[in-house]
């Protein structure tokens, strides 16, 4: 399932959770049954005097040298592996640092299907050195790296480097491309250990051909900055990827092209040259099947500010009622794409002059122009009750353009200088026909952003255990937008026009003295904001309802002094304590410069955020981390308005400055293990927060009468609870992943000046099961399941949202492979629809040549669901919303690999 479901579904009966929850079950079961008539072969590895030995690496392969499996032995010395045989004669081979054994031959024989053996390893003291075994073993592990031979883990169907990580034991990829190593988001992608794509890595993972890859490299403890990488550790995660030998120095990558019906197209070219003092990548894309440019990207520096208020349906007082733990049924919802013309471009530079200087250009383009079509009625809980019904036909045109220039020069362990600069542009023209009620309005939004920032970075070692470190950074940005609407948020108007633009400027200096037990950070930051907009009416006049003018001219200046100290220290068995404290000087002043008024405030302060962390390791259970955080702030500025933005729900919105953080206490449990020999992954955390924080006020003109709800929280705390575990099974043939995220949230708000406790508590649950491993059948099931309660003494919403997926590979042939992607969604009986929905996706791959050329025939929303209708809830309302998607959709492409 590839651009029909995104987001959000909803409720389910009981016996349907029963039905798919035995239907994962079968499948896990149909696994353990199909290998009773398979063949079990296991033993004991000895020493010369009959002990057993651990850690040796036990290797299986059949008769032609083709690798199987591999098994590594714990203290009683076992090994076992279990197979479906296809061949009669089989291969064990042993290796180990100190022992050494010839290899051993398993004859099968009819009928018998268990076969033990006990193997004696020798002494071989006269060979320590690391012993990996570069053809046949997938996996290997040395110090901080965890490194796997590409073509092991690489399936027949799979085409992009993303694929192929997916496949990966204690990997993740998220829906959105992110790539997490049990948990934790990587901070780099690098190509033969260079830094080719800075944070954008999903360049690379979207583009690089599987077949092409010779190694991934799992690499802890990254740090790009030589000079601290020899004095302090860090927590770090990158992925380095090892392109094979004879694609080094050569021109070589990939082409793409397909045709469907509904003349819906898609092209890529992809080429590639890499060489020892220089990498050079160029990548062009074009679709029309609902891939947005946009998707090729990690980040981007577009809709910083205010650029989504035609697109999110979510209340501003959503922000009050929020959870970053695990989310569920990211399914469908608003940003369903009906009709897309999509182009990406990017080229990518990076050149060694000198053995130690790198300099790094990235450029790249790109121009989305979407059409979507939805609508959605939000029913308000508030007294008075109300509801609003909406129906939108959506024009989007985004424009951008993206050029960095990276400097580094890294003379080894003496110094460290960095140069960062990027420059970015973008438009983006939002049209919209827009029907309220029984009502139709249009509605423009333009929006042009010039943003430029320039950074630079030096480190000096001062001795073997301090360095020094300067930094200086300077950004501007420039968004002018122009917002024009014939649904009015005043009646009797017959149109609004309204003018926006939030420049701003920052820069700032620091120092950091480091050593490999403390860290002092003294720094400078200094930010000027400005906010102008002013709404005209239909005669070009300034809007004004009684003594309130539709015009803000705002100045905002803040001026922060600090200083950041760190010290860590060990102490017992594995204990480390680390003990963090920022303080500073803060001076605000603001000015409002309209018409009507002349206001200005300044304010000063002293705060102090304190943070202790003590953790443990424990070889077999993993890492323990306990957290305690405390930050106190006096509110820079008092209860005023930092701007108003229109919205396209005939209102408006008036947002608070955005550091109204009082106070702020956190503690949190953490526990996470990665045992690669073991092939468990487990991450939990456990956290409970206390603050102070206010958030801002929404402004709706319903057809009867205007309402102002006003979402002001205070005192918030918050209990919140994750577990992921992920055990792959049988070595890493297949894994079972489960995940759990728990929210309980109770609030002191304020709704239509009514101070109220509001309680928030929502659960998530995931399991999936399936196979990772290479083989002629794979396939991974789940289910998905989300519940959601908001209570205040007045409002009571209640959401659940249910979902099950199962992918499924099948290798027809050497050449030919069939998958078929399935996902189900039962919705809410709070909608009224008692309708399972099945979104049904199948791809038929044949590899004509080998490596070559393949060709591929998809097909997407097989079961033809022309629209969908969801339901979410809030604290104050709960949303209907009805997507409606594409017909069928059959696209024929082939690939050229060269």
């Amino acid at each position: 399932m590839k651009n029909h479901l995104n987001r959000k579904n909803d409720n389910f009966s009981f016996s349907f959770i029963i039905r798919h929850l035995i239907f994962i079950i079968t499948l896990f079961l149909f696994n353990i049954s199909h290998g009773q008539d398979r063949v079990e072969i296991s033993g004991r590895v000895l020493d010369s005097l009959g002990q057993p030995i651990e850690f040796v690496t036990v290797v299986l392969f059949d008769l032609d040298n083709n690798y199987i499996s591999n098994y590594r032995t714990q203290i009683n010395g076992r090994f076992k592996f279990n197979l479906k045989p296809n061949k009669s004669t089989y291969i064990l081979k042993f290796k180990s640092l100190a022992y050494k054994a010839t290899d051993f031959e398993v004859e099968l024989i009819d009928d018998l299907f268990k076969y033990e053996f006990n193997v004696t390893m020798h002494s071989d003291i006269t060979q320590l050195d690391e012993v990996v075994v570069e053809a046949e073993h997938p996996v290997s592990i040395k110090k901080d790296t965890v490194s796997f031979k590409a073509p092991s883990f690489v399936k027949k169907n799979d085409d992009v480097l993303e694929d192929l990580l997916k496949n990966l034991p204690g990997l993740e990829v998220d829906e959105d491309g992110t790539v997490k190593v049990n948990g934790i988001q990587i901070s780099k992608l690098l190509i033969g250990g260079d830094d080719i794509f800075d944070q954008n890595y999903k360049i690379a993972t979207k583009s690089i051909d599987v077949n092409d890859i010779q190694e991934i490299e799992i690499v802890y403890n990254f740090n790009e900055n030589s000079v601290l990488r020899t004095i302090i550790e860090s927590e770090k995660i990158a992925i380095n990827v090892t392109i094979k030998d004879e694609k080094l120095g050569a021109v070589y990558g990939r082409a793409n092209f397909g045709y469907g019906n509904e003349d819906n197209y898609l092209a890529d070219l992809t080429l590639f040259k890499l060489d020892k003092n220089i990498k050079t990548f160029l990548i062009g894309k074009t679709n029309t099947i609902g891939t947005k440019a946009q998707d090729n990207l990690n980040s981007t520096m577009f809709n910083r500010n205010a650029s989504g208020n035609l697109e999110n349906y979510q209340s501003f007082s959503n922000d009050i009622i929020s959870t970053d733990v695990v989310t569920i049924n990211t399914l469908v919802d608003e940003t369903y794409i009906n009709n897309n013309k999509s182009y990406f471009n990017s080229f990518h530079v990076l050149t060694k002059p000198k053995k130690n200087i790198h300099l790094r250009g990235i450029f790249y383009y790109l121009d989305d122009d979407i059409i979507k079509r939805n609508s959605f009625n939000a029913n308000y809980k508030t007294l008075p009750t109300f509801a609003i019904n909406q129906s939108k036909l959506h024009n989007e045109d985004l424009q951008e353009f993206n050029y960095e220039l990276n400097m580094k020069n890294a003379n080894g362990g003496k110094s460290y200088i960095e140069y960062n600069g990027v420059v970015n542009t973008s438009k983006q023209a939002t049209d919209v026909v827009l029907k309220v009620e029984e009502n139709q309005f249009e509605e423009t939004h333009k929006i042009k952003d010039y943003y430029i920032s320039q950074q630079v970075s030096a480190t000096f070692k001062m001795n073997r255990k301090n360095a020094l470190t300067l930094s200086a950074f300077f950004l501007q940005d420039k968004n002018p937008q122009i917002y024009f609407t014939t649904n009015p948020i005043i009646d009797g108007q017959e149109a609004v026009f309204q003018q926006y633009e939030n420049p701003i400027m920052h820069f700032g200096v620091y120092s950091k003295l480091i050593s490999n037990k403390s860290q002092w950070n003294f720094g400078f930051v200094n930010k000027d904001e400005k906010l102008n907009s002013k709404v005209l009416n239909e005669s070009g006049e300034i809007l004004q309802v009684d003594d309130f003018n539709f015009i803000n001219k705002l100045k905002y200046n803040s001026k922060d002094f600090f200083v950041f100290r760190e010290y860590n220290f060990s102490f017992g068995k594995n204990f480390n304590l680390d003990i963090k404290a920022k303080a500073g000087y803060n001076y605000v002043s603001y000015k409002d410069e309209t018409l009507l008024s002349n206001f200005r405030e300044t304010n000063e302060q002293f705060y102090i955020e304190p943070e202790l962390e003590l953790s443990k390791e424990i070889n077999r259970i993993g890492k323990f981390n306990l957290q305690y955080y405390f930050s106190f702030k006096q509110p820079q500025i008092s209860d005023i308005y930092n701007g108003l933005v229109m919205t396209s729900n005939r209102g408006f919105k008036k947002g608070l400055n955005s550091l109204f953080n009082l106070y702020l206490h956190r503690i949190s449990l953490l526990h996470a293990k990665s045992d690669f020999r073991k092939n468990i992954f487990i991450k939990s955390s456990l956290s409970y927060s206390y603050n102070q924080n206010t958030f801002g006020y929404e402004f709706i003109n319903s057809s009867d009468f205007d309402i102002l709800v006003k979402d002001k929280a205070r005192n918030n705390s918050v209990l919140m609870t994750s577990i992921k575990i992920n055990k792959n099974i049988n070595t890493i043939r297949s894994g079972l992943f489960f995940e759990y995220g728990g929210v309980h949230r109770r609030s002191f708000v304020q709704i239509l000046d009514n101070p109220e406790i509001a309680k928030n508590i929502i659960n998530n649950i995931a399991i999936k099961y399936g196979s990772y491993f290479r083989g002629k059948i794979n396939f991974k099931s789940g289910v998905k399941f989300q519940h959601s309660k908001f209570r205040t003494k007045t409002i009571k919403n209640d959401n659940t949202q249910f979902s099950s997926h199962l992918q499924f590979v099948y290798d027809i042939s050497d050449k030919l492979i069939f998958s078929l992607d399935t996902n189900q969604v039962y919705p809410s009986k709070y909608n009224g629809v008692d309708k399972l929905y099945n979104f049904v996706d199948f791809e038929l791959k044949y590899l004509a040549v080998k490596n070559k050329l393949n060709i591929k025939l998809i097909g997407q929303n097989l079961a033809n669901e022309r629209s969908f209708q969801n339901s979410y809830v809030t604290l104050i309302k709960d949303v209907n919303t009805n997507i409606f998607f594409n017909k069928v959709f059959f696209n024929l492409s082939a690939s050229y690999r060269f």
